[in-house]
């Protein structure tokens, strides 16, 4: 499930993009539902690739993309504070008590791959060094998170109504457009891995006991359209929510993935010491007790007492 809602960013990007360059073109307003009909007719093909190894080339490219978008952002941001006499964005709160738990619930989703980090250590020369090269990791990628973050909502305050800030930018701008369209080829290179792990896990549970066939092959091509389809019209129809969405997938589901799979495994594998498992036991259940209190914190400030964004 939680693979499958991190297929949503992409696809709502590509299909906002597209909405944006075309309306641009045609001067017109059509609904983005066409423009996701569009997508899925480009994207669902891709997602029948079963070797994901031939676009490894492309990923040197999806970084440069990755890397020139990043930019666009921070260069646009800036001149906006620089506009606004580096003074922030209207509504702008050093807490923002609002939408402090969704933060915390989307950062769940930030460190996703944490369970990757053993296998990499043991395919790694430097198993001494490991501990201080995760640190280093983690914490390169903490700080960027936070200052990409900051700077955005430090510029746009509580006038920031897209989900995705790339989209807050002025559309017409060329070098936005440029960065939309770089990152809509990303897209179409990195997709079929994006989504690669959703279909591995839901081929293995329907047709793990069944023959290899044609048949087979193109029911796995019908279940890959399906989660295409059904993941961009969710993703499509909850975008202006598409962060608390993500983010409860991300505690919820992520919760899991990041702090009780791997405390798991560690107290399986190598936790020898009391203290190794006792420190795993406490992740374990902060984990739990997070997904609980941080969910029912955020349902209650959308559906309840808290006010509407």
């Amino acid at each position: 499930m939680l693979t499958y809602v991190f297929t949503f960013n992409s696809l709502v990007f590509f299909t906002k993009t597209l909405k944006s360059i075309m309306t641009l073109i045609l001067e017109e307003e059509i609904s983005i539902y066409y423009y996701a009909i569009i997508t899925i007719a480009i994207l669902a093909p891709l997602s029948w690739i079963r070797t994901i190894e031939r676009f490894k080339e492309g990923f040197v490219f999806a970084g440069f993309a990755i890397l020139f978008m990043l930019v666009t952002v921070i260069v646009f941001v800036t001149l906006k504070v620089k506009d606004q006499d580096n003074e922030a964005g209207p509504g702008w709160q050093a807490f923002n008590e609002e939408h402090y738990w969704t933060m915390i619930s989307i950062s769940f989703v930030m460190f996703e791959g944490i369970p990757s980090v053993l296998p990499i250590m043991e395919a790694s020369n430097c198993k001494e060094e490991f501990s201080y090269i995760l640190v280093a990791a983690l914490a390169t990628l903490l700080v960027i998170d936070i200052v990409f973050a900051e700077l955005c909502y430090y510029a746009y305050g509580d006038t920031m109504k897209e989900p995705l800030v790339m989209l807050e930018l002025p559309e017409a701008h060329p070098a936005v457009i440029i960065a939309k369209i770089l990152f809509c080829i990303m897209i179409l290179i990195a997709y079929p891995l994006i989504v690669y792990v959703c279909n591995q896990v839901i081929e293995y549970n329907l047709f793990r006991s069944m023959e290899f066939s044609p048949l087979r092959y193109w029911l796995k091509n019908l279940t890959r359209t399906i989660v295409v389809i059904t993941a961009t019209f969710i993703a499509v129809s909850v975008y202006h929510v598409l962060h608390k969405v993500i983010g409860l997938a991300g505690v919820i589901l992520g919760g899991f993935i990041v702090m009780i799979v791997p405390s798991l495994i560690h107290n399986k594998l190598t936790a020898n010491s009391l203290g190794d498992r006792c420190l795993n036991y406490f992740l374990i259940i902060y984990a739990i007790v997070g997904a609980i209190v941080i969910t029912i914190v955020i349902l209650y400030q959308e559906f309840g007492g808290g006010s509407h964004s």
